[in-house]
């Protein structure tokens, strides 16, 4: 059973995200490793569709959060390779579950990746997952 916690629990989003240890690990790993503002500004807009709706960057060229497969999306940037994988838990679209993330080498996934965004849609599948606080 794969737990997530609510980050950025005090402020009033449209959408809640809900992160896995393994995520909220290599969310920790990525803000920490760049002495570039790469990390702020992936916080920064993240936050800023977290309060009007994740759902609103599935739109754009390319679309900041990407439908992949199997109910899955990942978030990330143009300029970034940093992504979260994850879903939504119902079709409101008001909470994201992140399973895990990872530091793309390149524009096209990896096997290792697409391995770990079908682990991800498996966790989906299984209903292995649950919130706690």
């Amino acid at each position: 059973m794969t737990e997530v916690t609510q980050a950025f629990k005090k402020n009033q989003f449209i959408t809640r995200l809900w992160l896995s240890k393994k995520a909220l690990a290599e969310a920790e790993k990525f803000s920490g490793s760049h002495d570039s503002p790469e990390p702020e500004r992936f916080w920064k807009k993240i936050k800023h569709f977290l309060k009007i709706g994740l759902s609103l960057a599935e739109r754009g060229t390319p679309p900041i959060v990407k439908y992949e497969w199997r109910g899955v999306y990942r978030f990330g940037l143009f300029g970034s390779l940093f992504r979260l994988v994850g879903f939504y838990e119902d079709d409101s679209k008001h909470d994201f579950i992140v399973i895990d993330a990872f530091n793309k080498r390149g524009t096209k996934l990896s096997n290792a990746q697409i391995a770990r965004i079908n682990a991800v849609a498996d966790i989906k599948d299984r209903g292995d997952w649950k919130k706690v606080d």
